[in-house]
């Protein structure tokens, strides 16, 4: 089968961007044909790319600016990205063409584009973004017979719940050279926080929630594009003194590294799809510490394979916090567990489970949730 995937921009660090590569690797390696189109030369791409998946070159955008006059040119831009596309399609023939997260797959109005089926993947769902459950509702009637590809049931309802019906749960794969690996003993033990410095991330939490406790024999590291720079954290490191126990770093070229070297891994996201630093924590077999948000609660299953505490709950955070770092046992239990609770996300699986998607799709029947 051959695959087109639509996205605009694979230079960022960001959990969309490595999920498309991935999820590429995945499919080439089990042979079958990938293309992306996408604005980002392959020298710019932030993560590993097979060398077998092909770039297809689309329109850079004509502006970036958010002046109200700029609309126009934006809108100039989107159509000629639409007939790029649509050209790009007809010189490779894909079995299917898949829009990751774009306005154009949710403003083109039909299911198909240049003879193969145009389907939407939308990582997060609609009640993440402020208006979003109103936004995609007035697009629904435009939107709603294409099939849109989501994360996880949970995501597929709120979809649902705005008018969606063609729907199918294909997770995001977790790579094939993630393994577990032996839990380290070194003092300090590591606590890890991966992720760009954005408010969803809940970074500002997880230092709020260290400044009520203690943790003797643990270091925390929080990683990621504009963490380092963030003022927000730098003054809450201050403000609570944290700097001898806490490290805010730079985006690394590392991940993995930085995983097998954690004891374990702390989301506090505020809201979540299904993250990949999820995944592969899990697959290293590393314990997590989340808040139970969509995605994450997915994967959690509280005091087997790690703890949970409430979205934006500091205090029991805190308390998620002091139960590993001062019960070691329980700590190396958790990590023991991770890898086995994470069966169905496998690369092998996860192919399978978009050639059924297109099967069907050449069959014109529709996938279920």
């Amino acid at each position: 089968m051959k695959f087109l995937f639509h996205f605009y921009d694979l230079h960022q660090r960001a959990g969309i961007q490595r999920a498309i590569c991935e999820l590429s690797n995945a499919l080439v390696e089990r042979s079958h044909e990938v293309i992306i189109a996408s604005y980002t030369k392959r020298c710019n791409i932030a993560y590993r790319l097979d060398d077998r998946v092909t770039l297809e070159e689309l329109p850079y955008p004509e502006s970036q600016e958010k002046r109200m006059w700029t609309w126009i040119r934006k809108i100039r831009w989107g159509i000629r990205q639409a007939g790029v596309l649509r050209s790009i399609v007809k010189r490779n023939r894909p079995t299917v063409v898949v829009d990751h997260g774009t306005a154009l797959g949710l403003l083109y109005p039909f299911p198909t584009i240049g003879g193969a089926p145009f389907v939407l993947q939308r990582h997060f769902p609609v009640k993440a973004f402020p208006y979003g459950r109103l936004l995609y509702r007035m697009l629904s009637f435009i939107s709603s017979f294409k099939t849109v590809i989501v994360l996880t049931k949970d995501i597929a309802a709120d979809f649902r719940a705005s008018g969606y019906r063609r729907i199918a749960v294909i997770p995001n794969p977790i790579p094939d050279e993630v393994r577990p690996f032996p839990l380290p003993h070194e003092s300090p033990r590591i606590g890890l926080l991966l992720g760009r410095s954005t408010p969803q991330k809940g970074f500002d939490l997880f230092l709020k929630a260290l400044a009520l406790i203690r943790s003797d024999g643990w270091r925390f590291l929080i990683i990621g594009p504009g963490v380092e720079s963030d003022p927000l954290l730098a003054d809450l490191v201050r403000q609570h003194d944290l700097s001898a126990r806490v490290s805010l770093m730079s985006a690394t070229n590392d991940p993995y590294g930085c995983i097998r070297r954690s004891s374990c891994v702390i989301m506090p996201s505020r809201y979540e799809a299904l993250p990949m630093v999820a995944l592969e924590s899990l697959g290293f077999g590393r314990p997590l510490i989340a808040s139970d948000v969509d995605g994450l609660r997915n994967l959690i299953v509280n005091g087997v394979n790690g703890l949970v505490f409430p979205r934006c709950d500091v205090g029991k955070l805190a308390e998620c916090l002091t139960s590993l770092c001062d019960h070691p046992a329980r700590l190396v239990e958790l990590a023991a567990n991770a890898p086995s609770t994470i069966t169905g996300y496998d690369a092998d699986s996860v192919v399978e489970a978009w050639r059924m998607l297109v099967v069907r799709l050449q069959h014109g029947s529709l996938p279920a949730a």
